[in-house]
């Protein structure tokens, strides 16, 4: 114990003069403490998908692909390449490592600028908590992005070829996880680099060959992401896109004279805004892109204005991003920068310019940037010539924020903890279903398949059919059945029906009026349901029993 005494009490010095293994330790130790403390789940079941694609199980054919829906190819070849350990997926330990990798980077570049070992600590806690425990593949690649930020910022003062080689590292393995997530970050950090002292011919080569690099990534997803398997999926993604996360398709039920023109229901556009890409009818993509391409947009502008404005509104009002952005301005404040002011109004601005284009503001978008403009301003600062009001005020606004998400993050916890200890348990194997069909968000993804699920068996047995963006990607289970001719409209319409896995006490899916108002519209038919099953998960047989007579639309 007073080994361990005397190393934290000498830990300020040796921060100071060895960094590098100093940060190394201290975010190892941070990663270790804090995975022993709480079970990390998904946020968001995208990547569990890509998880199940790059490594052949769930919904994807046991011939896993490199191919992964919304980060690039070279990454999902990365992914696959790594072994698993303990039974976790190497997705998983990507994702641990990618996150290690910047936490450690922040933690450095505040080492090397003499930001004091108390503050950084804090800042740390603060920034990484929340994606440790909640994973998400966009957050990871934005907070790897903010790194390459601070690095460029130190280099600016130490000039280090190794600070630069991070700065390479940190970039490239942020766009291989998510381009756009990288490309909005830099966005938004434009003002706080100081583009004069950049010049010179290291920085050059260095900015040369990564944008070398990014290129050959994009090109290289583009040719892997196509071809003849990939037509179908791609033609209908367009459409998809603009209908399930730009507002089109809201946009489209207010005109149901105009659906009618081109053979739609109100009730065919809200299951294609809740990604039921199974029927052709309705998923044809030459009918939809006739039909998005007939509206007017103009009319929705001001709503999705206005839609922006409360995007906006809703940051400060959330558990999490409340504290952080308010955390943000206390520090901008403290700071007295205008460069730091600037990146505030471009992050604002990039938020209000997405949402008019329909797509809101979503937590995993603005965290990371929040994140780097908490981080940044700290390293801008001389704390050598600081005035002592101002550190005051530093540390207070990082100790009120840290106060603030305290409680959010230990709910998240015992949320995590529960789900995992519930869901987890289930064995698909008790259900006598060859395939079973998964609708969206409406199945505990992220608890049954969480970070660190290490049992292969029970892993492997579930055989998946999802209604989800990527059902006609191909690998994909359900596009080899669609191909096969067992797809979901032969088998609903069969007297043996569908099985619908999803979360317990639901006499139908959350869709269920949906799916009935579809059996009667495209069928003529009634829907027939039949619990299988109701314990952790519930399982349903569904299936449309057609009248004798055509359907409306034959």
């Amino acid at each position: 114990m007073k080994g361990l005494a005397a190393l934290a009490y000498r830990f300020p010095d040796v921060a100071h003069r060895f960094p590098a293994a100093a940060s190394f330790f201290a975010t190892l130790l941070f990663f270790v403490i804090f995975y022993l403390l709480i079970t990390p789940c998904w946020e968001t079941n995208d990547d569990v998908g890509m998880s199940m694609r790059a490594h052949g199980y769930g919904s994807f054919i046991m011939n896993d692909s490199p191919d992964l829906i919304f980060s690039s190819t070279l990454w999902g070849t990365l992914v696959r390449h790594i072994p698993s350990f303990g039974g976790i997926l190497g997705y998983s330990w990507a994702t641990v490592a990618s996150l290690f990798f910047a936490c450690w980077a922040f933690t450095l570049i505040f080492f090397r600028r003499g930001v004091s070992t108390c503050l950084t600590c804090m800042v740390i806690v603060l920034i990484f908590s929340r994606p440790r425990a909640l994973p998400q593949f966009t957050v990871n690649a934005g907070l790897l992005a903010a790194a390459a930020v601070l690095c460029l910022m130190d280099y600016c003062r130490r000039r280090g070829k190794e600070t630069l080689l991070l700065f390479f590292l940190l970039s490239l393995l942020a766009y291989l996880i998510r381009a756009k997530e990288f490309i909005f970050v830099l966005l938004v950090a434009l003002p706080l680099l100081p583009w004069r002292a950049l010049i010179g011919r290291q920085m050059f080569l260095t900015i040369g060959l990564l944008a070398l690099c990014l290129a050959g990534i994009s090109l290289y997803d583009q040719h892997s992401k196509s071809g003849e398997n990939w037509n179908a999926f791609n033609s209908l993604n367009r459409q998809r896109i603009l209908i399930t996360d730009f507002g089109y398709g809201r946009l489209l039920t207010e005109h149901p004279e105009l659906l009618k023109k081109y053979g739609y229901t109100v009730n065919d556009i809200l299951l294609l805004r809740s990604f039921f890409l199974v029927d052709p009818t309705i998923a044809d993509s030459v009918k939809l892109s006739e039909l998005l391409d007939s509206l007017d947009p103009s009319a929705e502008t001001q709503r999705r204005f206005t839609s922006s404005l409360d995007g906006i509104k809703n940051i400060f009002t959330g558990q999490i991003s409340g504290p952080l952005a308010a955390c943000a301005l206390l520090v901008a404040m403290a700071a007295l920068r205008k460069r730091v002011f600037l990146s505030h109004f471009l992050l604002f601005a990039s938020l209000l310019v997405l949402g008019a284009m329909g797509r809101p503001a979503l937590v995993r978008i603005y965290y990371p940037a929040f994140s780097l403009l908490i981080a940044a301003p700290l390293i801008l600062l001389s704390y050598e010539t600081i005035n002592p009001i101002r550190l005051r005020m530093l540390a207070i606004a990082v100790i009120l924020c840290w106060v603030s998400i305290a409680m959010p993050l230990s709910d998240i916890a015992l949320a995590n903890k529960k789900a995992t200890g519930f869901y987890a348990n289930f064995d698909p194997r008790r259900v006598n279903s060859d395939l079973f069909f998964i609708w969206g968000n409406f199945f505990p993804y992220t608890s049954v398949f969480h970070v660190f699920q290490n049992d292969s068996e029970r892993r492997n047995a579930w055989n998946i059919y999802a209604i989800a963006s990527n059902h006609l990607a191909p690998n994909a289970k359900s596009w080899i059945e669609e191909k096969n001719g067992r797809g979901f409209m032969k088998r609903f319409t069969s007297s043996d029906g569908v099985i619908f896995l999803g979360y317990p006490g639901n006499n139908l899916p959350h869709q269920g009026k949906l799916i009935e108002r579809f059996c009667q519209e495209r069928f003529n038919g009634r829907l027939i349901s039949e619990s299988m099953l109701s314990t952790e998960i519930q399982a349903l047989r569904l299936s449309c029993k057609q009248d004798n007579e055509l359907s409306n639309r034959q």
